[in-house]
């Protein structure tokens, strides 16, 4: 495996004539501003990617890791649990995550307790959770900071049939978070996660006991099925310049849970719109 890293240093320039003082705060400001290390991933190296994440989460700084091309996860091959300072940024065409053959991993990012991790540009498809123990949980968890900013989720499943058994979506959303979200200009297309006539549902985002904020964001199914696009468990969210659309319920707010809506669309089927007391 290759990475390929470039660390940016604090430069001085020249003929300036700067106090003592004031000289080595301008340094110690420079240096703080530029601690950080980027790393560009060979295109779809699954390998690199994961080890650049276990370099981070070793150090200080801040990595700021560059990705394109597609990555392919095979079965129980999710990224290291985050515990550092991440960033996932797509350059040049673009960058897709999606399983391998089909077997890709029920969870693929976690985010810990003190960890702060930000995926940009990506598109992420083709995933489905495994309803088979030990199940994994969400697709993506958050316990710490996370921000999804220009992302593209399609073709995701949150549902699978063993014996006519189905999973327990109340931990199996696409996106469960405790911490800090936020989620900006993405779109969640084709995520089917409601299960069969047993009418248990999910989400497209879990907010458990954190808060999430969602601004231009756009939820969509296929009419095949329904689902709830976001379940505000515990916590507050706050949804912004967004379109929520479901062949199910599109908003579940539980009691003690606080969910605002600014400019935000919810589109119901032909004659059915109901509220209740929570």
């Amino acid at each position: 495996m290759k990475i390929f890293a470039n660390t940016h240093r604090p430069r001085i320039q020249p003929g300036a004539r700067i106090g003592k003082h004031l000289a080595v705060l301008l340094l110690l400001c420079c240096a703080a501003a530029s601690a950080a290390e980027e790393v560009v991933v060979p295109p779809g190296d699954v390998a690199a990617l994961r080890e650049a994440i276990f370099q981070a989460n070793a150090g200080t700084e801040r990595y700021l890791v560059s990705v394109t091309g597609t990555f392919e996860f095979g079965e129980g091959q999710s990224l290291p649990p985050i515990f550092g300072d991440v960033a996932l940024i797509r350059f040049n065409n673009e960058a897709v995550f999606r399983p391998a053959d089909d077997a890709g991993p029920d969870q693929l990012i976690r985010v810990e307790r003190g960890g702060r991790l930000v995926l940009q540009g990506l598109d992420i498809e083709g995933f489905s959770l495994s309803s088979v123990p030990p199940h994994e949980g969400p697709l993506i968890e958050n316990r710490g900071e996370l921000l999804l900013e220009g992302l593209h989720f399609a073709d995701l499943r949150g549902f699978a049939t063993t014996g006519g058994i189905c999973c327990d979506f109340d931990t199996a959303p696409v996106i469960g978070n405790h911490g800090r979200l936020e989620i900006k200009r993405t779109t969640f297309l084709d995520v089917d996660i409601a299960l069969d006539d047993s009418g248990v549902q999910s989400a497209v985002l879990a907010n458990h006991a954190g808060s999430a904020a969602l601004r231009e964001v756009l939820t969509a199914t296929e009419d095949v099925f329904g689902s709830l696009q976001i379940a505000n468990r515990g916590g507050i969210v706050r949804i912004i310049n967004s379109t929520l659309a479901a062949r199910g319920a599109a908003l579940l707010t539980e009691d003690g849970a606080i969910t605002e809506l600014v400019n935000t669309i919810i589109p119901s089927l032909p004659g059915e719109l109901e509220a209740t007391d929570t």
